[in-house]
């Protein structure tokens, strides 16, 4: 599938979806868009770090049983979206202190020094 524009966007989401049409359509695609910019960024930035990484998770795994189930079996597969999900869980799973340079941990060191 060529990307590049949001009306193809409109027709994966259509294809992996196809339960939905019009307006819910058009919400969900922009929902999704908006929910993943915002993971990605909390993701990079630390902030919330095992929580944003087990929804990553959720959403990795609701956007793999769309793929299996919608468009063939192999395609979660082929776009490694297990290997992203497993990893995600993975950092969910971590400990608090393992993540040196989140802002959670900046926030915790800045908030320690103050007490």
């Amino acid at each position: 599938m060529a990307w590049g524009s949001f009306s193809a966007f409109l027709d994966y989401t259509h294809q992996l979806a196809p339960y939905l049409s019009g307006w819910m359509l058009q919400a969900t695609a922009w929902t999704v868009t908006v929910v993943e910019l915002t993971l990605g960024l909390a993701l990079l930035l630390g902030v919330a770090l095992r929580w944003v990484a087990g929804a990553s998770a959720g959403l990795l795994l609701i956007f793999a049983a769309s793929m299996g189930a919608f468009d063939h079996i192999e395609a979660p597969l082929i776009a490694s979206v297990p290997s992203a999900c497993s990893a995600a869980l993975l950092l969910a799973l971590c400990p608090a202190p393992s993540f040196p340079l989140s802002l959670d941990r900046w926030r915790e060191r800045r908030t320690s020094q103050r007490a």
